[in-house]
């Protein structure tokens, strides 16, 4: 009676410990369903830039060329003298023989009134990629900084309104082309920063001349693009741009289905390169799952998807090496 007792309690514990064994394997091979986040229909809707209101005074663009090929050479001025911009930014004056050198300006200049802009669409790879440092988008971080921050209110202060209303709009304009391109949320983030420190001056400037309502309407102008910024922008970045074990854990499923079905193309080129960084990291109770799924997607998607700028940020999620991914 007891032998038999016996055996069918070790028979009970072979199957338990199997079953146990099963539910461990299912559950590590099973990638991580998508959370809440991915219920809300805006997490997936394409971004719509806030519009200047009519009392901003914005200069419409008149202009049918693409601005891309003025920035290109803006762009290449600045890497063939960069501390002479840098030094610039930080510590320039109206000096002719200082303002005199700084050739990349005139070609923000010249791109203000310009109608579209193809830059960084037609050669994607320059800044989808896992590169901690971007060169382009430095470049024109620094032009803009030069433009608006230094020489814009050089000129202000010397009297010289024209000059300086021109080289706000010059910024503003890069900016507003930079957000509105956005195949990765820093070039969204650097035209979102042009445009606001760019109106912020125009605001300033119109104070001091006793325009009332158009420096009102740009301070309000500011105050919706940090608002999109906050509101827009940040919750599904912080999905898509972390090595936070636990956030990468709990949300993996998120990302495969912003990869998916996202209709903003920047935040598709954004969750593919977390995948890629998913390969490697499967995070705080993530399944190895995850890892095989962002392997296969990320390949598929490389060989088949329509969109160039999307096919890139697979090749480079397939392609990312572990090496590569430490130094995230």
């Amino acid at each position: 009676m007891w032998g038999n007792s016996l055996g069918w309690s070790l028979s009970m514990l072979v199957v338990a410990l199997a079953a146990g064994w099963m539910y461990l394997i299912s559950s590590g091979t099973n990638a991580t369903p998508a959370t809440t986040f991915s219920r809300d229909p805006r997490h997936f809707m394409a971004l719509t830039l806030p519009e200047p209101p009519p009392a901003a005074k914005l200069p419409p663009p008149t202009d049918d060329r693409d601005a891309g090929e003025l920035y290109r050479q803006a762009i290449k001025r600045f890497e063939a003298d960069r501390i002479t911009y840098e030094d610039f930014a930080a510590r320039g004056t109206l000096a002719p023989s200082a303002a005199a050198k700084l050739d990349a300006i005139d070609l923000l200049v010249q791109a203000t009134p310009c109608a579209k802009m193809n830059l960084f669409a037609a050669h994607p790879q320059q800044i989808v990629n896992y590169d901690h440092d971007k060169p382009p988008l430095e470049a024109l971080r620094m032009l803009g900084k030069v433009c608006v921050d230094r020489l814009g209110l050089l000129k202000q202060r010397a009297g010289d309104n024209d000059g300086a209303s021109k080289l706000f709009h010059a910024g503003f304009a890069l900016g507003e082309k930079l957000a509105r391109e956005r195949i990765t949320a820093e070039e969204l983030r650097i035209g979102l920063e042009l445009m606001s420190k760019s109106a912020a001056a125009m605001a300033g400037a119109a104070g001091r001349a006793g325009e009332n309502d158009r420096a009102a309407s740009l301070k309000e102008f500011t105050s919706e693009l940090a608002a999109f910024t906050r509101e827009q922008v940040d919750p599904i970045a912080r999905v898509t741009h972390t090595i936070d074990p636990r956030i990468v854990g709990e949300q993996t499923g998120d990302v495969f289905e912003l990869a998916r079905r996202s209709q903003e193309r920047m935040w598709r080129v954004e969750a593919i390169l977390q995948l890629g960084r998913v390969r490697y990291l499967a995070g705080q109770g993530g399944t190895s799952g995850n890892q095989r799924a962002a392997t296969a997607f990320t390949t598929k998607v490389a060989a088949e998807d329509p969109d160039p700028v999307v096919r890139c940020a697979a090749s480079a999620a397939r392609d990312l090496t572990a090496g590569q991914h430490r130094m995230q």
